[in-house]
C-alpha cells in the first residue's frame, strides 16, 4: 500500500527502511483507517505525508467517522438474472440447450448454460 501511494504521490525513491519506518509509526491504526487516510491525502496532498501527517489525518478521520458505519445496498429489479442479463439453465433430458452435440450424447448427458434473461432489452455496447 505504501508504494502505491508513493508511486502515486511521485515519490520515486521509497525504500523497506522508509516502509518499515512508516509501518512502526502507524501500526496502532487498523488498515482500514490507514488506507482510508491515504486515498484521503492522495486526493488532497501536494507530497507523501509524514508519519505525523498521515497519523493525524487518521485521528481526524477517526473522530468524522459517524457512529453508524455506511452498507452498501443494492436493490435488484430482477429476480431471475440479478440484474445480469443472463439466467443459468440445466441442460436435461426434456429441456436441451440446442446444440446437436448435447442430443448426441443421450438422455443422461447434463451441463449449465446460459440463456439471455426475459428482462435483457438492449445490445450489450
Amino acid at each position: 500500500m505504501f508504494a502505491r501511494l508513493a508511486k502515486a504521490m511521485r515519490v520515486k525513491d521509497v525504500d523497506a527502511i522508509d516502509m518499515g519506518v512508516y509501518y512502526e509509526a502507524l501500526g496502532d491504526y487498523t488498515l482500514e483507517r490507514v488506507r482510508d487516510a491515504a486515498l484521503q491525502w492522495a486526493q488532497t496532498g501536494r507530497f507523501f505525508p509524514t508519519t505525523g501527517e498521515w497519523a493525524t489525518l487518521v485521528r481526524e478521520m477517526r473522530d468524522a467517522v459517524p457512529v453508524k458505519a455506511w452498507t452498501a445496498h443494492r436493490t435488484i429489479a430482477c429476480q431471475e438474472c440479478s440484474d445480469t442479463g443472463f439466467s443459468y439453465r440445466d441442460c436435461a433430458s426434456g429441456q436441451r440447450c440446442g446444440n446437436p452435440r448435447c442430443l448426441d450424447r443421450g438422455a443422461e448427458w447434463t451441463h449449465v448454460y446460459v440463456v439471455r434473461c426475459a428482462c435483457f432489452t438492449s445490445e450489450p455496447v
